[in-house]
């Protein structure tokens, strides 16, 4: 069967450059110590995220001795009390320190310094990563720290303005329903949750390590039919070799409408309706007498003159976060365990006279556990748990034959009703209403009941990784699979409420009718997801050449309600090679495809390779003249990546039989898929041609990073 191939992607790295940091830190004389005092200490460097600090140089300023930190973060070197260590990354001072009685203090360091940044592992799919020098692929980070910043529930909500070339709009700020929607040069990215692609996005922001755009075909063609559009890959937090480190955060915040539309008072309603009905020729609506008791408000049943949003909303509610975490470990496991909670409130207001919550509130209940482990000095393993409640409530109304329900259906009715269109309640204390408008909005928000729902979700992911060094260094095999399952459920309890429009003293006109309540449930969606996984990887360096590959087979296999699975298998690879660490060439590829293809749901496979050259310019002789500059790299990469969307079985012809009447026995509606269901789109989804210089030059701590990006 013939593929659709449009041109290939071009992706060309031009110029970065990048400058010292001028450190502004007070001058600490080094201290003449007795020999006799003299021990050994262990610091540990952690980010400011908490996450160890891999490659630092720890010099004693005082024996003129260093040390590097090691995976875990720290180093043991000798020092003593008020002896000064120089914390430097890539050459670069980044921070002092002056020993105390403390044999294992904690040093933090900033990721904003750039030697420090370019430090941090570039992460890549599959639960890899290289250093950023390293690699030729385009990709852009964001740590826990600027995360836990925002008072979101969606972590979505905490990227817009963070990432070049990421795009976000929120569309509503309703509590459960407030997530933004992220778009990577017009095309929605692909969320990773631990290298496994999954469709969560609440959840406690102070479990996620970092989040990385991966931006060009090298960095996503490992993904085969689902890497046109980008990806957005998130890495939780693990424990590493360390003492406990306990962790309790409170956070509250008041949210508030940016704006509310102003609304006319009844009387300049009134008067501006009847000039418009003058302008066309048509008799004026409202006499002057209705005139007059609109301004001066005299009879506020006759003449209502109701700030409907003043009277339905609140001006502001609130969000509380709570979270507790605890990580660790030693040489044979490490954990992070986090539990949090999460409560957000909406902005109906409610009433007393009932005994049940109206308004449209949101909680959170959510569970990370990450435990890895050294089963020996060969074998590794880990689990990785998480679990998730959701609870929303909303008011009961649901608008007559429509699917528009609670909230929803107040806020259309605020914009559609005017001041004067009824009173709060009658005389009588009863609803008001009238012919045209027989839905109270008051009785909307505290008299139709409520509305609940509750999602329950679950995931483990499992993984065992054993080194085969025996055979060749380098050399490893590691087993991955994961389940995910969800399920939402809706129960409402609402029930009809009559209005009354009063027609003459003690005399009403009915509208509606007050039911009893209605109390009924169902399934809203259920799924659930597996993935498997088997990977061989090596990593090693011969002197001055240093090669990083990986090979995988994998299968995603997704079912939602009574959905037949949608399966993608394939086989996808990686491969980067580095010279000295100045020049770097890299490979990647995937051979995949899903099974929503004829025939009979036949899988339907495709090649996707990428390819990248990189060159760190500043590590070679003839620019060690520049001493303003520190780093200036060029890279390119050109690739084909694919975009899967077969619909649910499109191709097999279906037959729908039409409502309306014709003068014909019969009329048949026919669809069937194009002979081309499934275009092979060029990475990132389109004909591109890209250029990411990486600019970072002397002008204090500023990064200077300069995006190219022409889609055709």
């Amino acid at each position: 069967m013939r593929l659709l191939v449009p041109p290939l992607f071009l992706s060309v790295l031009l110029l970065g450059v990048s400058g010292p940091t001028v450190l502004r830190a007070q001058t600490v004389k080094p201290v003449k110590v007795a020999t006799d005092t003299v021990t050994f200490v262990t610091p540990l460097l952690i980010d400011e995220n908490g996450e160890p600090m891999v490659g630092l140089t720890l010099i004693n300023r005082n024996q003129k001795i260093s040390k590097t930190t090691d995976a875990n973060g720290s180093c043991s070197l000798a020092g003593a009390k008020n002896e000064v260590l120089e914390v430097r990354a890539l050459g670069s001072l980044v921070n002092t320190y002056v020993l105390s009685d403390d044999r294992f203090p904690t040093i933090t360091v900033s990721t904003k310094h750039p030697a420090v940044q370019r430090l941090k592992p570039v992460r890549l799919l599959n639960n890899t990563q290289m250093q950023s020098d390293l690699t030729a692929a385009s990709t852009q980070t964001v740590y826990n720290n600027d995360l836990t910043k925002m008072p979101v529930a969606s972590f979505l909500n905490a990227l817009p303005g963070r990432f070049a070339g990421l795009g976000s709009i929120q569309g509503s700020g309703e509590p459960g329903s407030d997530g933004t929607a992220l778009s990577l040069r017009n095309q929605g990215p692909l969320v990773v949750i631990d290298g496994i692609p999954r469709n969560i996005t609440v959840f406690d922001l102070e479990e996620i390590e970092s989040v990385t755009v991966l931006k060009d075909a090298l960095a996503t063609a490992m993904l085969g039919v689902r890497s046109s559009n980008g990806v957005l890959l998130v890495n939780t937090r693990k424990g590493f070799a360390s003492r406990p480190r306990i962790s309790f955060t409170a956070q509250t915040a008041v949210q508030q409408p940016l704006r509310q539309p102003k609304t006319l008072g009844s009387y300049d309603y009134a008067r501006l309706y009847n000039e418009a009905l003058t302008n066309d020729g048509l008799p004026e609506a409202y006499t002057q007498q209705d005139l007059e008791g609109y301004r001066s408000r005299s009879d506020p049943f006759r003449y209502p003159d109701v700030d409907w949003r003043k009277q339905v909303l609140k001006p502001s509610s609130r969000m509380d976060r709570y979270t507790f975490s605890a990580s660790g470990g030693n040489s044979f496991s490490r954990y992070f365990v986090s539990l949090e909670h999460l409560n957000q409130t909406g902005l109906l207001r409610t009433s007393d006279i009932n005994t049940y919550n109206t308004n449209n509130d949101f909680k959170v209940y959510t569970v990370r556990s990450n435990v890895d482990l050294n089963l020996n000095s060969k074998l590794s393993a880990g689990i990785h748990l998480f679990g998730r409640i959701l609870n929303s409530n909303d008011a009961g109304y649901v608008i007559p034959n429509t699917n528009t329900t609670g909230t929803s259906s107040i806020f259309s009715a605020l914009i559609n009703t005017p001041n004067n269109a009824y009173p709060i309640y009658n005389p009588n204390g009863t609803y008001g209403g009238t012919t045209q408008f027989q839905n109270n909005i008051w009785a909307q928000a505290i008299g139709s009941g409520y509305r609940q729902n509750y999602q329950r979700d679950m995931l483990a992911d499992f993984y065992l990784k054993r080194t085969l060094d025996e055979v060749t260094k380098g050399l490893w095999i590691r087993a991955t699979g994961s389940y995910y399952a969800t399920l939402s459920e809706n129960i409402a309890r609402n029930k009809t409420f009559a209005v009354f429009q009063q027609t003459a003293a003690d005399v009403y006109q009915q509208f509606g009718v007050n039911g009893d309540q209605a109390n009924n449930n169902g399934i809203d969606f259920q799924s659930r997801a597996d993935y498997l996984e088997l990977a061989l990887g090596y990593d090693r360096a011969f002197g001055q050449h240093g090669i990083q590959a990986i090979v995988l087979g994998n299968r995603d296999n997704a079912v939602g309600g009574s959905d037949l699975p949608y399966t993608i298998t394939g086989t996808s690879g990686r491969f980067s090679y580095n010279y000295s660490g100045k020049y770097i060439a890299e490979a990647s590829f995937a051979v995949n495809g899903s099974n929503r293809y004829p025939e009979d749901g036949r899988t339907r496979v495709g090649f996707f390779p990428a390819f990248g050259l990189g060159w760190n310019l500043s590590k070679e002789e003839f620019m060690k003249s520049l001493t303003w500059l520190t780093h200036l790299k060029a890279f390119a990469s050109v690739g084909k990546t694919g975009n899967d969307r077969p619909g649910y079985f499109r191709y097999i012809q279906t037959y729908f039989d039409s409502p309306s009447v014709f003068l014909v026995p019969e009329r048949v509606l026919i669809r069937r898929l194009p002979s081309n269901p499934w275009p092979i789109t060029i990475s990132p989804g389109k004909k591109q041609t890209n250029s990411m210089p990486d600019f970072r030059v002397v002008c204090g701590r500023t990064d200077w990073a300069l995006l190219w990006n022409i889609t055709k």
